[in-house]
């Protein structure tokens, strides 16, 4: 974490969890495990909004093998051992 980059502000917290937090990670790494769980709290947040989005995963422009024969393409990476087969996997 660069200085350059923070901001100062106060975070009200119930004193039980800062007992938890600094039980975990110590008192001097409290601010890193904050800024960690706040940092994959928001990651998190942002995955389900685009999970409940109509934007697709994957655009079909990002992958023109598959336009012309997508089980052919598939077929081709299990040939080379890239991907496993129905077999490989015990089904």
């Amino acid at each position: 974490m660069s200085s350059q980059n923070l901001s100062h502000g106060n975070l009200l917290l119930p004193e039980d969890l800062v007992q938890a937090v600094d039980s975990l990670v110590g008192v001097e790494h409290r601010n890193q495990f904050l800024v960690d769980a706040v940092r994959e709290k928001v990651r998190l947040v942002g995955l389900l909004e685009f999970l409940d989005s109509d934007q697709p995963f994957i655009r079909d422009e990002d992958h023109p093998e598959w336009a012309k024969d997508a089980a052919e393409w598939v077929h081709s990476l299990r040939r080379e051992g890239k991907i496993p087969s129905v077999d490989d996997l015990g089904r």
